[in-house]
Order: structure tokens, then sequence, then C-alpha cells
């Protein structure tokens, strides 16, 4: 499974996970998965850690409301302040992934959204979250009542 390490130790990003992924996720001690797939994750049943899953269904073609947005970044910064290990990921780890990673850089550091985008490209450089949401990245900068910068 191909991954990156968004925040070291705390946050990686990538791919669906496959049966080999899920033992790299145990090795990386990760007890939180942000799932912005249409489809479950299938947990397998000796997966080690306690999990918090999350699952938002986005589709490539979406563009979810504000406060939907709201509540998927709410919910990765509560598991991180918790002291969790994240993974995040959709299924080829561009377009929705971009678009979350963004998002919780703009909250976690107070970017500007394309600010965010260009850190976030920074660690894994194949991110291009598609126009409905880069639209919504700008919505959210301005709920968060970030400057443009």
């Amino acid at each position: 499974m191909e991954y990156d390490e968004i925040i070291p130790g705390r946050l990686y990003a990538g791919k669906q996970i496959d049966a080999a992924g899920w033992k790299a996720l145990q090795k990386l001690g990760v007890s939180s998965i942000v799932n912005l797939r249409t489809e479950p994750d299938r947990v397998p049943a000796d997966y080690r850690w306690p999990l918090h899953e999350h699952w938002f269904r986005l589709s490539d073609t979406s563009r979810p409301q504000l406060q939907q947005l709201v509540q998927m970044v709410d919910a990765a910064i509560h598991d991180l302040n918790e002291g969790r290990v994240l993974y995040v990921h959709d299924v080829a780890g561009r377009n929705r992934l971009g678009f979350f990673l963004t998002a919780l850089l703009m909250r976690i550091d107070r970017l500007p959204w394309h600010s965010a985008l260009k850190r976030a490209r920074e660690l894994r450089p194949v991110l291009a979250p598609r126009s409905q949401f880069r639209d919504l990245l700008a919505e959210y900068q301005r709920y968060l009542q970030i400057p443009n910068g």
C-alpha cells in the first residue's frame, strides 16, 4: 500500500486499504480511519488496535455541503487531539483526499486554501481536488475567516 506521512507519526494519507495495507497501518499504530470512498472499509477481524472509523461517503462528482465539511474536519481534529494516529484515504489518493487534506491543513495551520493545497502537495504531489471541491474550499476559508495570503 502506498501512503504518505502528512504529520509525522500522527497523520498518514493514501489510497484505499488492501490486505498488506492493514498490516502496514498496524505497524504505524493507526487507531483512526477517515474513509472518503463511497464503499465502507472492511477491517480485518485481527486488527489489533481499537479503531475509530469515520466514513464520509464522497463521490468524485459530488459537492458536499459546508456543514458536512466542517463535521468531517472536526472529527479528524478531535481524533488528533485525543492522541490517535489517523489514516485518511479515498480510492486513488488524489481528488477527494486532496480536498480533505487541504481543508484539514487550513484548519490546523490557519492557511488560505491555495496555500494549504500547495503544502499538501509538497507532502503528497498527486493531490488534485476537482473544481467543485476547490469551490467548497474557498467557502470553507470564508467560514474559518482566513484572509487570502
